[in-house]
């Protein structure tokens, strides 16, 4: 091994000067190993200088002294748990007495509502958790703490932290204790987070027994004061049922909207506040009950408001349900189409400040403004479809080609228009079938509409007859067809018309009006019905459409002289004729 003092002799000298001012400038800057940096501690004269002395008392680290604190208040030593508090804002001569009380206390109102994991409080002089807190201080990113927080209480709207602080006594090394603010604010913590009257009649056994970190009889108190709130809300049920006269219209339909929301909401209501005042749940519970009774409160608001804006619309509907006329379809129209906008405003505002309750939601929307530009892409392709169908809807009750009761033909389906919504509408076909169409797609069709503006309705009725047909005589079977019938609205005089002429038969038209599209529909098939009885009558159906087949023969006659003697063939005789009727070959 080599003798260390020839290597020594082998070092230049600038380079041994250079190591000894390295050396000097690392002491000066590096703390020595054990020291405590107290620069950060809060400088006071004297700490609880009421509180009598105590050896071997560790309020070194934030975690010594919870440890202190917490294994006193469960020992029953109050007076020695006092010491974790600063008490300087408290006369001397009664520290020691209102100590213990304040400790107690706190005990009671931390046990109640707040939570931490030991893993999180450092055990470090600094309050700092880790090497990696070391490092950072050491790029000037964080230091050594002078205070640290525990939980933070709500009343009202007030808040109130429970936090620990850095202490260095004139007379002594620095100590964590809890803060001036929060030992002042205890009595009022004590008064809204304290034991409640019931706690008093709990047997201890009930009290000391936990699960999942509450106690049992915490879990008792949580299921009758939920089938306290349920039976609330049947006798609430029940009351409202016993509104529901005929005589009372108006209060029968708020009655009816309330039935389901207004006892849930109040049952609700009941229980949570029951469980605030009596069982005294821990903030963490009461984080984590408080936005989903929000979101169920508001849930239930939303179903009410919805029930009843559908409850008053029917009511109004109702009164002009029995007017077929175009003014009351689209007076319909438009208060269906109100009726699905509110609705739609609100369960979106409603659904929107449900879910900003929660504080994932909250994230996700400050992560989706920061990165605004991709975000708001991917949700405009995602929701292109959905929006596009609501302002489609929106341009539909705006424009109204068409409204509630239209007959239409769409897409060579005929029906009438019995629904519409702010996204899709429903089409009720002749045969009962009900066409559901998306309004964007609707919009992107031609349509008929036989009812827009008037009903009235003038529709052509065809019919095919042979060449040799007397049309002046089916004209006047027409004229006492249109007159023997109820559905004509005389309000066109009948029209009988030969439109065209086609191989083998002749097209005859009559012009059929009525007053709306079903009357002008069965009108034109009972009008065809006769002319069709008609024809097959007059002559013996002589005049319906016929067939014609020319047969030639396959025989040649010799050929004839003229007196000149020209030579000419003979003529073929005329070819036999063969007639067909409707069904019957030549």
């Amino acid at each position: 091994m080599p003798d260390p003092s020839h290597l020594a002799r082998r070092v230049p000298a600038p380079s041994v000067r250079l190591a000894a001012l390295i050396g000097t400038f690392l002491a000066a800057v590096t703390p020595a190993a054990g020291a405590e940096p107290e620069k950060d501690a809060i400088p006071i004269d004297r700490l609880n200088a009421g509180l009598p002395r105590r050896d071997g008392l560790d309020l070194g680290t934030p975690q010594a002294t919870l440890e202190h604190f917490i294994f006193s208040c469960e020992e029953g030593d109050y007076a020695s748990a006092a010491h974790a508090l600063d008490l300087n804002g408290i006369a001397p001569g009664r520290q020691a007495e209102e100590g213990a009380s304040l400790a107690r206390q706190l005990k009671e109102v931390m046990d109640r509502q707040v939570w931490f994991r030991w893993d999180e409080v450092p055990d470090r002089p600094d309050g700092q958790l880790d090497e990696a807190s070391i490092k950072k201080q050491a790029e000037g990113r964080e230091g050594p703490q002078s205070s640290l927080r525990l939980g933070t209480l709500y009343i009202g709207d007030v808040d109130y932290e429970v936090r620990l602080e850095r202490v260095k006594p004139k007379d002594g090394p620095s100590a964590w204790v809890f803060s001036p603010q929060t030992v002042k604010h205890i009595p009022i913590l004590h008064e809204e987070f304290g034991e409640s009257w019931v706690e008093g009649y709990i047997p201890e056994v009930l009290k000391r027994t936990r699960f999942l970190k509450i106690r049992l009889w915490q879990w008792l108190g949580f299921a009758v004061l939920l089938a306290t709130g349920t039976l609330l809300g049947w006798l609430t049920q029940k009351g409202l049922d016993l509104l529901n006269r005929p005589e009372w219209p108006w209060v029968r339909t708020v009655a009816e909207a309330l039935e389901g929301p207004g006892s849930l909401a109040l049952g609700l209501w009941t229980f949570y506040f029951l469980s605030r005042k009596i069982l005294g749940l821990a903030g963490p519970i009461v984080s984590l009950i408080e936005p989903l009774y929000i979101a169920v409160l508001v849930a239930s608001l939303i179903w009410f408001l919805q029930r009843l804006i559908t409850y008053i619309s029917a009511r109004i509907l109702n009164r002009y349900s029995g007017f077929n006329n175009d003014e009351a379809n689209v007076l319909i129209t438009r208060i269906e189409v109100v009726r699905h906008i509110l609705t739609f405003a609100v369960l979106v505002a409603g659904t929107l400040f449900i879910l900003t309750r929660f504080e994932w939601f909250r994230q996700v929307g400050v992560m989706m403004l920061a990165s605004a530009g991709v975000a708001g892409l991917i949700l405009g392709v995602a929701a292109q479809r959905v929006l596009g169908n609501v302002f489609a809807g929106i341009l539909l009750a705006l424009t109204q080609p068409v409204k509630s009761g239209d007959a239409i033909i769409f897409e060579e389906d005929f029906g009438w228009v019995e629904e519409i919504t702010l996204t899709y509408l429903v089409i009720r076909t002749w045969d009962r079938r009900r066409l559901v169409v998306p309004i964007a797609h609707f919009l992107d069709k031609p349509i008929q509409n036989w009812s827009r503006r008037s009903q009235q309705l003038m529709l052509p009725l065809t019919i095919y007859a042979d060449y040799r047909v007397d049309a002046q005589a089916v004209r006047e079977e027409f004229e006492r067809l249109m007159e023997a019938s109820e559905e004509w609205d005389r309000s066109v005089p009948p029209i009988f018309q030969v439109t065209e002429c086609k191989e083998g038969v002749v097209e005859l038209r009559g012009l059929c009006s009525a007053a709306d599209p079903t009357s002008s529909w069965n009108l034109r098939c009972r009008v065809r019905e006769g002319l069709l009885a008609f024809l097959q009558d007059l002559e013996g159906g002589l005049y319906l459409p016929r067939r014609r087949i020319a047969l030639v023969g396959d025989d040649r006659r010799e050929p004839t002289h003229d007196a000149n003697g020209h030579q000419h063939p003979e003529p073929a005789g005329l070819p036999d004729e063969a007639e067909s009727g409707p069904g019957r070959a030549g």
